[in-house]
């Protein structure tokens, strides 16, 4: 569907996803126009001269745009997955998405069970993403991503080995204020205990620190059944351990 097309394509070069300026709205139409693209894939191999060939394209203007789309394939991992439009994937998810799996084709491989670990995804998004996986022309793009050089958000980083610990595996979020404590030196603190710290609550969530003033995230993890921890229960625990 052409209208559909350009939707995405529109889309995937906004600035919240693969951010390409210069390539607005009737840039898209003229490159549509003269059958330059067929999907976001293409605009990878377009040249100056492939734009300087199109109405009112000088060289420079040319030349801007397609060194805007070769700074795009720097972008990381998740503003590729929003500009993907996956439904129910918007840039919040995306972020939790990279955060969890490092790399595309760790997210590319994992199964349900996996995807459903992810914290703030629910049945309805993951049903959306086993759905968008299991397309061929969404499979075909992303092997064109490949070839074109957007390698490393697909290239699978080194693990590290795991920081061992009682929160070793899980996911905890800290709310309110921790006595003797910024809210980063609290963070910091999780992780060297093993874990790893999410904005929000959900049913992945192994606990919640919540400190003096917790706000709404403390009545959400009790409405959930997750164990809330005081200060001094945090503060206790062994790094060591």
């Amino acid at each position: 569907c052409p209208a559909r097309l350009r939707e995405q394509l529109i889309h995937f070069a906004s600035r919240d996803a693969m951010d390409i300026r210069g390539l607005g709205p009737s840039m898209v139409d003229a490159l549509l126009l003269a059958g330059l693209v067929k999907d976001a894939g293409d605009l990878y191999s377009l040249t100056v001269e492939d734009i300087r060939r199109l109405p009112r394209q000088g060289e420079k203007s040319a030349q801007k745009l397609v060194s805007s789309i070769e700074a795009s394939k720097a972008n990381p991992m998740s503003k590729l997955l929003f500009a993907l439009g996956i439904r129910h994937v918007g840039q919040r998810l995306s972020k939790t998405i990279a955060e969890h799996f490092g790399s595309m084709a760790a997210f590319l491989r994992a199964g349900p069970e996996e995807l459903a670990q992810v914290n703030d995804l629910g049945p309805e998004t993951l049903n959306s993403i086993e759905a968008a996986r299991s397309q061929e022309p969404l499979r075909r793009l992303l092997d064109k991503f490949r070839e074109s050089g957007l390698k490393g958000m697909f290239e699978e980083k080194p693990t590290e080995k795991p920081v061992e610990g009682p929160f070793l595996g899980k996911t905890l979020v800290v709310t309110g204020t921790i006595p003797g404590m910024t809210r980063k030196e609290a963070e910091e603190r999780v992780a060297l205990l093993g874990g790893k710290v999410s904005s929000s609550v959900s049913k992945n969530t192994y606990a919640v620190i919540a400190g003096d003033d917790p706000g709404s995230k403390l009545q959400k993890a009790r409405e959930l059944g997750v164990m809330v921890m005081t200060p001094a229960e945090f503060l206790e625990l062994d790094i060591e351990s």
